[in-house]
């Protein structure tokens, strides 16, 4: 029998806001996207998110006539940690229930997370012609008989009322992938601060320091230390025993083995080999305001404090650039480059000038 899933995201993040509460996100995934993973586990690809209200006269009608014959899976999008065992498990015991209207149900409290049901049965019961938000309550409640499958799994009925909720949400869900990275071997000293997310790969004997941020598609290989106040957003892999912190952030960003970028420094769409060292306060200009360029920096390079790399720019292997240099063009490999005006001294031109306000003129 063909699936299909219908989850409501009209519920508003107050009364004042437009923007969907189930948009709210959770370790940087906004909670129907989360809900979304589960119900694609569960292999159910049909999926309509219900987000304004004008939606339920045409595109929501339209979704549900091209679903005629399909079983639907009903769900709030503010209720992020349905798990999609309990989505497949709860469609075999509406299957063994002749496909009667099924409510997932808690074994601990009088609560229902998401609902099964026929498409056919679900037109017969619901007109949604009404003007308010649609609740999945108000849908059961049509109903007369109602079949149960009781979910042992709390996760399934935690269901977000408002921000605030969403906040206690995202603790929770913070210190459960902590505490599984832990468990395979990554060193999280202090873990104040520290948000990752769950599609991070992080290998073991990594360390990472407290107030560091991981977002998603990033891969920090084995011995490489992170943090503290560090933030990776996504696209970067961090080769073994790099060094990545204190203030630091990177995008789209290839770090080599035992690279250091230690301090204060912007490395985005960039290529760091192994063995780089990138001084305090460094950046890769990366963007001309259209589009984002590339920096490469070969193996072995230094790169001193207060440098800026105007990208596209490479810089050679085991070259040297000197502090305070804005280089815009290429390095040679074993160079020494130094990009900055010379310094001039003007003897005497406070006394003469008296330029600040503690001195009479």
């Amino acid at each position: 029998m063909k699936k299909c899933s219908l989850i409501l995201c009209e519920k508003k993040m107050s009364k004042e806001s437009e923007k969907s509460l189930s948009s709210a996100e959770i370790v940087f995934k906004p909670m129907c996207e989360i809900l979304k993973a589960s119900v694609r586990n569960a292999e159910i690809n049909d999926i309509f998110f219900l987000f304004e209200k004008e939606e339920r006269t045409e595109k929501l009608r339209n979704f549900i006539s091209q679903n005629e014959a399909s079983d639907i899976f009903i769900a709030q999008g503010t209720s992020p940690f349905i798990s999609s065992d309990t989505i497949e498990k709860s469609y075999d015991n509406f299957l063994k229930n002749s496909r009667r209207i099924t409510a997932v149900v808690s074994d601990f409290c009088n609560s229902f997370s998401a609902v099964w049901v026929t498409v056919e049965d679900l037109k017969k019961h619901c007109s949604f012609e009404k003007e308010e938000e649609i609740l999945l309550e108000d849908i059961v409640k049509t109903f007369d008989a109602i079949n149960e499958f009781t979910s042992y799994n709390n996760d399934d009925f935690l269901n977000a009322e408002n921000l605030c909720d969403v906040q206690k949400f995202g603790e929770y869900k913070r210190k459960k992938i902590l505490e599984k990275l832990m468990l395979s071997g990554v060193e999280i000293p202090c873990a104040d601060g520290v948000v990752i997310s769950e599609d991070a790969e992080i290998e073991s004997d990594v360390i990472i320091h407290p107030s560091t941020i991981i977002m998603g598609g990033n891969k920090i290989s084995k011995g490489a230390e992170i943090g503290p106040f560090v933030r990776i957003r996504p696209g970067c892999i961090i080769g073994e025993n790099a060094r990545v912190g204190n203030f630091v952030e990177l995008k789209n960003a290839i770090v080599g083995a035992d690279t250091k970028i230690s301090h204060l420094s912007y490395v985005g769409d960039s290529f760091v080999g192994e063995n780089v060292n990138i001084g305090c306060g460094c950046a890769t200009v990366n963007f001309d305001g259209t589009n984002k360029h590339r920096t490469v920096i070969e193996d072995g390079a230094f790169i001193g404090c207060g440098v800026n790399l105007v990208a596209p720019v490479k810089v050679g292997k085991d070259a040297f650039v000197a502090a305070g240099s804005t280089v815009t063009e290429d390095v040679p490999e074993n160079a020494l480059t130094i990009a900055r005006s010379r310094q001039v001294n003007k003897t005497g031109w406070v006394l003469k000038k008296k330029p600040y306000k503690r001195m009479k003129k």
